[in-house]
């Protein structure tokens, strides 16, 4: 096996990717790092965007929410960018300390268009607690994050 010699930034949004981001919770998950919490936000509606108005116009408003995000996360959290809909930030802090800063970056990242609507759900996962390492982080908070998304789904449709 060779050296792996690609970049680990994203880039459309300069963030760390999966790579970055799978090295940042390798320290984080270690039983003797401080409590640290990731968050993986999903953006909800970009697909239907995406249809709508095509890919150039989705990358666009993907590169002006990745902005906001950052502008929300820092310097508190690392930013990265797993999956093209999802950002993810590592924070070195307690959940009482970064809950207020995920729910705020929740709301910032909804935008609203006449034929569209972009939401962002999040989940989380509380290291070291959580997990052993950093594929059971991620599995601990996209669990999180579809339970989210679910409890939204039927709010909305309960409306």
């Amino acid at each position: 096996m060779g050296l792996d010699l690609r970049p680990a930034v994203d880039p459309l949004t300069g963030f760390g990717n999966r790579v970055a981001l799978t090295t940042r919770l390798e320290d984080a998950v270690d039983p003797a790092s401080d409590p640290s919490v990731l968050a993986v936000f999903g953006l909800d509606g970009l697909d239907e965007f995406e249809k709508t108005y095509g890919v150039a116009s989705a990358d666009n408003v993907i590169a002006r929410l990745a902005e906001e995000f950052e502008r929300m996360v820092t310097p508190e959290g690392v930013c990265f960018t797993p999956r093209r809909r999802e950002f993810c930030a590592v924070f070195g802090l307690p959940l009482t300390s970064v809950w207020p800063i995920l729910t705020a970056t929740a709301i910032a990242l909804r935008r609203e268009g006449a034929m569209t609507l972009i939401r962002a759900s999040f989940g989380i996962a509380v290291l070291p607690e959580q997990a052993d390492d950093a594929v059971g982080a991620l599995i601990v908070a996209d669990r999180n994050l579809n339970q989210a998304r679910r409890a939204q789904r039927k709010v909305r449709s309960s409306i």
